[in-house]
């Protein structure tokens, strides 16, 4: 037995790990979902749900800053 045979990977009939299922290839180039484009001359909005969209840092910091505001959410209530 030479020293060549003792490097070589012993050889079996296993089939090589299967790999993903999915075909990602199809999926170059596809985006699930699109930015919206927030309106630059709004800072502050309230919306048909009564929602309120602030898109301005500095309002947004007075806002949540302010002893009048009451910050919900995570069990917050």
């Amino acid at each position: 037995m030479s020293a060549i045979d003792l490097l070589e990977r012993p050889k079996t009939n296993e089939t090589p790990a299967a790999g993903c299922p999915v075909d990602h290839s199809r999926f170059y180039g596809y985006q699930k979902t699109t930015r919206v484009v927030e309106p630059p001359d709004r800072p502050i909005e309230q919306d048909a749900n009564g929602l309120w969209h602030v898109r301005d840092f500095e309002l947004a910091r007075a806002v949540l800053r302010s002893t009048d505001v009451k910050q919900a959410g995570f069990k917050a209530e």
